[in-house]
């Protein structure tokens, strides 16, 4: 058989399409909570998820907060405002933000459960959830 006749292998899906305005939102409180004192996991799930009126500016910090302490995750690298590529974490935040706000709750078990050790699960679950149900535009609720 002639090389010409061997099947090509199909070329790689395209990466799914970014929602910047997350991405940048993201990025600017990534930078913000840096400058914050450190606390634990439980600290940071709890000021977030115990009020109801909790801003989506706090939310967003708690759960870069509880990403960076939880253990097994080995910190979390997002890129500084403005730059064009994305990071690992970055990617993994839209793609378990996108899971959150669409209800799919598998693929963000499968994402938790890749990441992070069981006992950072539940609670980092449960601020994503938070966090993509807050960022989610009037119409779409």
């Amino acid at each position: 058989m002639p090389l010409s006749a061997l099947r090509r292998p199909d070329p790689a899906p395209p990466p799914p399409p970014v929602d910047i305005d997350t991405l940048a939102f993201l990025r600017m409180h990534w930078a913000r909570s840096r400058c914050l004192a450190r606390s634990d996991l439980f600290t940071c799930s709890t000021q977030a998820l115990c009020t109801l009126a909790c801003p989506v500016e706090a939310r967003a910090i708690a759960l870069l907060r509880a990403l960076a302490s939880a253990d097994g995750l080995g910190g979390l690298h997002l890129y500084q405002l403005g730059t064009a590529e994305l990071s690992f974490d970055e990617r993994w935040l839209l793609a378990a933000l996108t899971a959150g706000a669409s209800g799919d709750t598998d693929s963000l078990t499968f994402l938790l459960n890749s990441r992070l050790k069981a006992p950072a699960r539940r609670q980092v679950g449960a601020l994503i959830m938070a966090l993509s149900r807050g960022l989610q535009r009037p119409s779409e609720k």
